[in-house]
Protein backbone atom coordinates (compact mmCIF):
# COMPACT_ATOMS: atom_id res chain seq x y z
CA UNK A 1 0.00 0.00 0.00
CA UNK A 2 1.35 3.45 -0.89
CA UNK A 3 2.38 5.77 1.92
CA UNK A 4 -0.13 8.37 0.73
CA UNK A 5 -2.98 5.88 1.16
CA UNK A 6 -1.69 4.92 4.60
CA UNK A 7 -1.51 8.58 5.66
CA UNK A 8 -5.02 9.10 4.30
CA UNK A 9 -6.38 6.21 6.38
CA UNK A 10 -4.84 7.56 9.57
CA UNK A 11 -6.13 11.07 8.78
CA UNK A 12 -9.66 9.78 8.19
CA UNK A 13 -9.59 7.78 11.41
CA UNK A 14 -8.33 10.78 13.37
CA UNK A 15 -11.04 12.99 11.87
CA UNK A 16 -13.74 10.47 12.79
CA UNK A 17 -12.51 10.42 16.38
CA UNK A 18 -12.26 14.21 16.49
CA UNK A 19 -15.78 14.61 15.11
CA UNK A 20 -17.16 12.11 17.61
CA UNK A 21 -15.46 13.96 20.48
CA UNK A 22 -16.20 17.39 18.96
CA UNK A 23 -12.49 18.24 19.15
CA UNK A 24 -11.55 18.89 15.52
CA UNK A 25 -10.02 22.29 16.29
CA UNK A 26 -8.07 20.94 19.27
CA UNK A 27 -6.72 17.99 17.29
CA UNK A 28 -5.74 20.27 14.41
CA UNK A 29 -3.89 22.56 16.82
CA UNK A 30 -2.21 19.56 18.47
CA UNK A 31 -0.99 18.29 15.10
CA UNK A 32 0.41 21.71 14.32
CA UNK A 33 2.04 22.04 17.75
CA UNK A 34 3.61 18.60 17.50
CA UNK A 35 4.97 19.37 14.03
CA UNK A 36 6.45 22.63 15.31
CA UNK A 37 7.94 20.78 18.28
CA UNK A 38 9.47 18.17 15.98
CA UNK A 39 10.91 20.84 13.68
CA UNK A 40 12.40 22.86 16.52
CA UNK A 41 13.89 19.93 18.46
CA UNK A 42 16.50 17.96 16.50
CA UNK A 43 16.51 15.14 19.08
CA UNK A 44 12.78 14.55 18.65
CA UNK A 45 13.09 14.75 14.89
CA UNK A 46 15.93 12.21 14.99
CA UNK A 47 13.91 9.91 17.27
CA UNK A 48 11.03 9.97 14.78
CA UNK A 49 13.26 9.23 11.79
CA UNK A 50 15.52 6.55 13.29
CA UNK A 51 14.35 3.01 12.59
CA UNK A 52 16.59 1.01 14.94
CA UNK A 53 14.46 1.78 18.02
CA UNK A 54 11.62 -0.69 18.47
CA UNK A 55 8.26 1.00 17.72
CA UNK A 56 6.80 0.19 21.15
CA UNK A 57 9.84 1.67 22.91
CA UNK A 58 9.68 4.70 20.62
CA UNK A 59 5.96 5.09 21.44
CA UNK A 60 6.77 5.10 25.17
CA UNK A 61 9.41 7.81 24.71
CA UNK A 62 7.17 9.97 22.50
CA UNK A 63 4.25 9.57 24.90
CA UNK A 64 6.44 10.73 27.80
CA UNK A 65 7.43 13.81 25.78
CA UNK A 66 3.77 14.53 24.92
CA UNK A 67 2.63 14.04 28.52
CA UNK A 68 5.16 16.65 29.68
CA UNK A 69 4.02 19.03 26.92
CA UNK A 70 0.34 19.01 27.91
CA UNK A 71 -1.11 17.28 24.85
CA UNK A 72 -4.59 15.81 25.24
CA UNK A 73 -5.27 12.12 25.80
CA UNK A 74 -6.93 11.57 22.42
CA UNK A 75 -3.99 13.05 20.55
CA UNK A 76 -1.48 11.14 22.68
CA UNK A 77 -3.33 7.86 22.03
CA UNK A 78 -3.40 8.57 18.31
CA UNK A 79 0.34 9.29 18.25
CA UNK A 80 0.95 6.09 20.23
CA UNK A 81 -0.97 4.01 17.67
CA UNK A 82 0.84 5.67 14.76
CA UNK A 83 4.22 5.21 16.46
CA UNK A 84 3.63 1.57 17.42
CA UNK A 85 2.68 0.91 13.81
CA UNK A 86 6.01 2.36 12.68
CA UNK A 87 4.27 5.19 10.82
CA UNK A 88 5.30 8.28 12.80
CA UNK A 89 7.49 9.38 9.88
CA UNK A 90 4.22 9.91 7.96
CA UNK A 91 2.90 12.45 10.45
CA UNK A 92 3.38 15.47 8.17
CA UNK A 93 1.45 13.66 5.41
CA UNK A 94 -1.23 12.67 7.93
CA UNK A 95 -1.46 16.29 9.09
CA UNK A 96 -1.75 17.59 5.52
CA UNK A 97 -4.45 15.07 4.68
CA UNK A 98 -6.30 15.72 7.98
CA UNK A 99 -6.34 19.47 7.28
CA UNK A 100 -7.57 18.82 3.74
CA UNK A 101 -10.40 16.59 5.02
CA UNK A 102 -11.41 19.22 7.58
CA UNK A 103 -11.37 21.93 4.91
CA UNK A 104 -13.43 19.74 2.59
CA UNK A 105 -15.95 19.08 5.33
CA UNK A 106 -16.26 22.77 6.19
CA UNK A 107 -16.44 23.96 2.56
CA UNK A 108 -12.99 25.55 2.53
CA UNK A 109 -10.20 25.47 -0.01
CA UNK A 110 -6.56 26.33 0.32
CA UNK A 111 -5.10 28.43 -2.46
CA UNK A 112 -1.33 28.29 -2.90
CA UNK A 113 -0.27 31.81 -3.86
CA UNK A 114 3.25 32.73 -4.96
CA UNK A 115 4.34 36.29 -5.61
CA UNK A 116 7.60 38.08 -6.22
CA UNK A 117 6.81 40.62 -3.49
CA UNK A 118 4.77 40.47 -0.27
CA UNK A 119 1.05 41.16 -0.70
CA UNK A 120 -0.67 43.85 1.32
CA UNK A 121 -3.59 42.89 3.55
CA UNK A 122 -6.03 44.56 1.14
CA UNK A 123 -4.56 42.59 -1.78
CA UNK A 124 -4.89 39.36 0.19
CA UNK A 125 -8.51 40.17 1.10
CA UNK A 126 -9.34 41.04 -2.52
CA UNK A 127 -7.79 37.79 -3.68
CA UNK A 128 -9.73 35.79 -1.08
CA UNK A 129 -13.02 37.44 -2.15
CA UNK A 130 -12.28 36.84 -5.85
CA UNK A 131 -11.31 33.18 -5.35
CA UNK A 132 -14.27 32.57 -3.02
CA UNK A 133 -16.68 33.89 -5.65
CA UNK A 134 -15.01 31.82 -8.34
CA UNK A 135 -14.97 28.56 -6.36
CA UNK A 136 -18.12 28.98 -4.27
CA UNK A 137 -16.13 28.04 -1.15
CA UNK A 138 -14.32 29.79 1.66
CA UNK A 139 -10.70 30.27 0.64
CA UNK A 140 -7.61 30.28 2.82
CA UNK A 141 -4.36 31.56 1.33
CA UNK A 142 -1.04 29.78 1.75
CA UNK A 143 1.40 32.41 0.58
CA UNK A 144 5.00 31.96 -0.54
CA UNK A 145 7.58 34.45 -1.73
CA UNK A 146 9.10 33.54 -5.12
CA UNK A 147 11.44 36.25 -6.48
CA UNK A 148 11.87 34.26 -9.72
CA UNK A 149 8.34 35.34 -10.75
CA UNK A 150 9.68 38.91 -11.18
CA UNK A 151 6.18 40.32 -10.61
CA UNK A 152 2.54 39.28 -10.51
CA UNK A 153 1.08 36.13 -8.98
CA UNK A 154 0.89 32.41 -9.47
CA UNK A 155 -2.17 30.78 -7.86
CA UNK A 156 -2.97 27.10 -7.46
CA UNK A 157 -6.31 25.85 -6.21
CA UNK A 158 -6.42 22.06 -6.28
CA UNK A 159 -5.28 21.15 -9.81
CA UNK A 160 -6.06 24.55 -11.36
CA UNK A 161 -3.11 26.89 -11.85
CA UNK A 162 -3.49 30.56 -12.74
CA UNK A 163 -0.16 32.03 -13.77
CA UNK A 164 -0.40 35.83 -13.85
CA UNK A 165 3.30 36.34 -13.21
CA UNK A 166 5.65 38.22 -15.47
CA UNK A 167 7.65 35.04 -16.04
CA UNK A 168 4.44 33.22 -16.99
CA UNK A 169 3.44 35.97 -19.39
CA UNK A 170 6.90 35.91 -20.98
CA UNK A 171 6.62 32.14 -21.46
CA UNK A 172 3.21 32.60 -23.09
CA UNK A 173 4.59 35.26 -25.43
CA UNK A 174 7.52 33.02 -26.32
CA UNK A 175 5.16 30.12 -27.13
CA UNK A 176 2.98 32.33 -29.32
CA UNK A 177 5.97 33.72 -31.18
CA UNK A 178 7.42 30.27 -31.79
CA UNK A 179 4.12 28.86 -33.07
CA UNK A 180 3.55 31.83 -35.40
CA UNK A 181 6.95 31.65 -37.08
Amino acid sequence: MSLGLVANRYAKALLQIALKEESVTEISKALHRFTEMKNSQPDLSHLIEVSIIHPKKKADIVDLILANSEFGTTFRNFIRVVTESGRLRLLSQIQTRFNHLVDEREGRLEAQVSSAHPLSESQKESLIVLLSKRTGKKVRLAWALDPLLIGGLKIQVNSTIIDASIVGLLHQMKSKLLTQS
